[in-house]
């Protein structure tokens, strides 16, 4: 039992994406902790073989036997803030799930994009995907894809473009970047079209269209456009 505990358990850490010094950090225990269930040297406790399951949200006879259940009988623990490492706040999450059963990322997500659409005001975004806000955000907002919104108070980053009104913090995009103003520092791997810039233009892959920039271009590929009307 000790050696398919060891191989499935190593096998959902790398189905989550997690190495064994972030994993170490996640479950509470040390990395030699992890390396020696993997290989099959030592074998955790009944409390923390219940910790284990419920933070990959298998059952307990899959990770043990290495089979899941014929029906799902698994139902995640009411302890989330222990397993899953949620915070206790008023905060507004979405899971996604099989049955009864918590899907992680990788299974209900791989390859679907899913664009998120909210109306009203958000404290707070972090999501994979892309999203638009028709309101303003009154904290960062982190997305994986593009983002489109109105105002945000704090630092917005993503994985693709970003189109907000006014930024009161840092920007950062891997794609383009079209805002009206933005407070802090700038970065994006493609074309910059904003009117004013009060930070500095930490790294620009493509052009820069702006009415002005008060902060310095540090680096920018290619030509850069500025129309340097002062008020």
């Amino acid at each position: 039992m000790t050696i398919v505990f060891g191989k499935k358990f190593k096998e959902y850490r790398k189905k989550l994406g997690l190495s064994q010094e972030e994993l170490s950090e996640r479950l509470g225990v040390t990395s030699q902790a992890i390396s020696k269930w993997e290989c099959a040297r030592s074998y955790p406790d009944l409390e923390m073989l219940v910790h284990i399951a419920g933070f990959f949200n298998i059952s307990l006879d899959e990770l043990l036997k290495g089979q899941p259940l014929e029906t799902s009988e698994y139902v995640p623990s009411e302890n989330a803030q222990r397993i899953l490492g949620l915070p206790e706040d008023d905060a507004l999450r979405v899971v996604l799930c099989k049955g009864n059963r918590l899907l992680n990322f990788e299974e209900g997500c791989n390859g679907i994009k899913i664009p998120l659409k909210i109306t009203g005001r958000v404290e707070q975004l972090e999501i994979r995907g892309s999203a638009t806000i028709d309101g303003d955000v009154y904290g960062n907002v982190s997305a994986g894809g593009s983002v489109s919104c109105d105002n945000v108070d704090g630092n917005v980053s993503a994985g693709a473009s970003i189109g907000c009104d006014n930024v009161g913090g840092n920007v950062s995009a891997g794609t383009s970047i079209g805002c009206d103003n933005i407070t802090g520092n700038v970065s994006c791997g493609g074309s910059l079209g904003c009117d004013n810039i009060r930070g500095n233009i930490k790294y620009c892959g493509g052009n820069i269209s702006c009415e002005k920039i008060t902060g310095n271009i540090e680096k920018c590929e290619k030509i850069v456009y500025i129309n340097n009307n002062e008020e």
